[in-house]
């Protein structure tokens, strides 16, 4: 082979590879992922999310938006439905988005004898998606036939714990020609589950309407009139399940208009109401989050989700009439399983002191009810139940057919809220026990019956641990103690925890015995937790069998170390190795997963019934509450450095940041996402078992930013 034939062959070769390696770049940029959108600030200084899902499209996905005045809320989605939830009498939706039913708000032109929706799905042009702090913002153009239109309304919910959602509607003539149409606003209701048939809600419900307003009257005995009001200029109707308020328009070129109205329930609707409510509805949470936005955190980035997160929590807060007292839904299926058509008709209530904690630094007065009104649930016994079924009276079946922590929660969620409220005029307020038919007592004598409750009728097992009994916080461990004796290093590390402050308030009430008897047992299961160190890291318990689970040849499991942490269990050198190997095992990209290496699926029988795949849920997903409780243990620990990694990781901008395709850790989302064991599935949530995803956004996810930020710097 010549010398001048090698050398063209070279040119030829490596032009050829030039080219190649351009065309490659070309493809790779152009399939780069887009976000779905980004960060801004508002006209409130508050943090809102922008999606352009004109750009990315995900027709899939809801994007769910939730927002509450703390008694009536809405759920939004990216294709402008509205639908009102409350959960008065149960949860219901009365304005669902079904096959009969568009929306809670939308407005329709009729215009030369034809009807056109304005619904944000409907617009065909430079359509945006503004989701922020208490409202939602849909804007776009409407081109079709003669009608050129720039569209935007908003949804509003202040934080007044009001029945009232605001709502506007915005409109300019874009078109050369003047507009000559009616304009209507349109409310459809149909309550489920108080209505299962349409047309009998259509048959049996009367209605009011008039100059500016149309009412459907007395919709159920819980949440009595609904409404449409606007001003008096649209005259109010009804049609069939749909309430309206209609006008004539008329709009030169570039003329614009701008209304306001309201979606409201009750037993005394007020009309006329004037036009800066939905302005003032947006403003008022700056003053509903002042304390966290006036906390001193220096990264943008940190202060952003912690300012955003907060504002989420606050929007699942609900009322429920049989207690008459506000508390925090779970969301999602703790809320139920189809907002069209509740299935089940409970509240979770575990949850509820585990947020009180997180409320108590900067909205002391939810985290109170939410506290007392776990407390209004509980049983004389002491039993708090883990969900509540206000239909029917509670049950009670024995203890080793029930979970084992929620009394242990509300010890510490207590405590915590004592500890930075400095309120201990909690303690003296009369509360009910439900149902019982006794007279009321103190809410320093539920907090004695919990632990009476945990440490006799729960009690602790042969190695001296407190029993496990149906699961505790990580329900898939729903075999290992199914028995009656198997045992939970998280339930121990956590009544540790909880005792011991608790022994602190009762010797500051001058309860000497009481706190005899908390620090005695403090004293008995952290003597009895000295052997459950396993070299390397704390075992997860015992099963019925006296075997150990999670020891160092087996698995770590994230939810029993931040606990035995926590409650000072071990040695101070074991606690630090402990949250080292946790960082070591099971730390990931998005955050840390529940376990450091899943069970096969179906789970071993002895272990648990249910059959998460490897990787989702408790089966080593992601669960928000488990990273920051381990956050929080390693701050306690001095190991703040390795604490702030792992709060980053968890966040949702990291989640974002990670996996631009993932539809949902953008601003809210289910209650855990799946880890790296699931493969392609990682950062999401697998639904070939449990649907995760459902809907409504899901509280967990958010509730625990501000709290592990706090824990840190303290």
């Amino acid at each position: 082979m010549s010398l001048k034939f090698l050398r063209l062959f070279s040119i030829i070769f490596y032009s050829a590879l030039l080219i190649l390696l351009s065309s490659c770049k070309k493809i790779n940029e152009s399939t780069l992922p887009k976000s779905y959108g980004k960060w801004a600030e508002d006209e409130n200084d508050l943090p809102c999310y922008n999606l352009d899902l004109e750009a990315k499209p995900a027709p899939y996905a809801y994007f769910s938006h939730i927002i509450s005045t703390g008694h009536a809320g809405a759920l939004l989605d990216q294709w402008g439905n509205l639908r009102l939830i409350n959960t008065e009498g149960g949860t219901n939706c009365l304005t669902p988005n079904t096959g009969l039913t568009r929306g809670g708000f939308y407005a329709m032109i009729i215009n030369k004898n034809n009807a056109y929706s304005l619904i944000f799905s409907e617009l065909t042009k430079n359509k945006k998606i503004q989701y922020g702090t208490g409202y939602a913002i849909y804007s776009g153009e409407f081109h079709r036939d003669s009608l050129h239109l720039l569209v935007e309304y908003q949804i509003a919910c202040g934080a007044d714990r009001s029945r009232i959602i605001s709502a506007s509607i915005h409109l300019q003539n874009l078109a050369k020609n003047t507009l000559d149409a009616q304009l209507i606003l349109n409310s459809d209701v149909w309550p489920r589950p108080f209505h299962k048939d349409l047309q009998q809600f259509v048959e049996n419900t009367t209605d009011t309407t008039g100059a500016g307003f149309a009412i459907f009257n007395s919709i159920s005995a819980y949440n009595g009139d609904f409404a449409l009001v606007g001003n008096e200029k649209y005259k109010g109707k009804r049609t069939k399940h749909t309430l309206q308020l209609s006008k004539k328009i008329l709009l030169a070129q570039n003329e614009s208009l701008e209304d306001e109205c309201e979606i409201s329930f009750g037993k005394s609707i007020v009309l006329n109401q004037t036009k800066e409510r939905l302005k003032s509805c947006k403003a008022s949470w700056k003053n509903e989050l002042k304390n966290i936005i006036e906390f001193s955190i220096e990264d943008k980035i940190i202060k952003r989700e912690c300012v955003w997160t907060a504002a989420q929590l606050l929007s699942f807060a609900f009322y429920d009439n049989s207690t008459n007292e506000y508390y925090v839904n779970l969301g999602g299926y703790g809320m139920y399983n189809n907002p069209e058509n509740p299935n089940i008709q409970e509240f979770a209530v575990r949850e509820n002191p585990e947020t009180a904690m997180c409320l108590a630094y900067f909205k002391p007065e939810l985290a109170k009810n939410s506290l007392i009104w776990a407390f209004k649930l509980q049983k004389p016994n002491g039993d708090i139940p883990k969900t509540h079924d206000f239909t029917f009276e509670q049950s009670t079946s024995q203890v080793n057919a029930k979970e084992s922590d929620t009394e242990l929660w509300q010890i510490i969620g207590t405590c915590e809220y004592i500890a930075t409220t400095g309120d201990t005029s909690i303690l003296t307020k009369q509360i009910p026990y439900w149902k019982s038919g006794r007279e009321n007592v103190t809410y320093w004598m539920h907090l004695k019956n919990s632990f009476y409750w945990v440490r006799d009728s729960i009690g602790t097992g042969s190695h001296g641990l407190v029993k496990i009994c149906k699961g505790d916080w990580n329900d898939y461990l729903s075999k290992i103690g199914a028995r009656g004796k198997g045992e939970s290093i998280m339930n121990t590390g956590m009544a540790c925890y909880g005792m011991e402050k608790l022994a602190a308030i009762a010797l500051q009430r001058g309860d000497t015995s009481f706190a005899a008897e908390l620090t005695k047992m403090v004293s008995d299961l952290r003597k009895a937790a000295k052997t459950t160190f396993d070299n390397t890291w704390f075992i997860r318990g015992y099963d019925d069998e006296g075997n150990a689970i999670g020891g160092s040849d087996d698995r770590l499991f994230l939810d029993g170390q931040s606990w035995a942490v926590l409650g000072k269990l071990g040695t101070a050198a074991q606690r630090k190795l402990a949250c080292e190997n946790a960082v070591k095992f099971n730390s990931t990209k998005i955050g840390m997963a529940v376990l450091s290496k899943p069970y096969s699926s179906p789970a071993p029988g002895a272990i648990s019934e249910f059959s998460l795949p490897s990787g989702e849920g408790e089966n080593g997903g992601i669960w928000p509450q488990t990273v920051y409780w381990m956050v929080w243990a390693m701050a306690n620990e001095g190991l703040k450095d390795l604490a702030l990694q792992e709060w980053k990781k968890m966040s949702l901008e990291n989640h974002a940041r990670q996996f631009p395709d993932v539809p949902y850790g953008i601003f809210n989302g289910p209650d855990c996402y799946s880890s790296s064991f699931a493969g392609k599935a990682e950062g999401w949530t697998q639904n070939q078992v449990f649907k995760r995803d459902v809907p409504t956004p899901q509280n967990p996810i958010i509730a625990w930013q501000y709290f592990a930020i706090r824990k840190i710097l303290e």
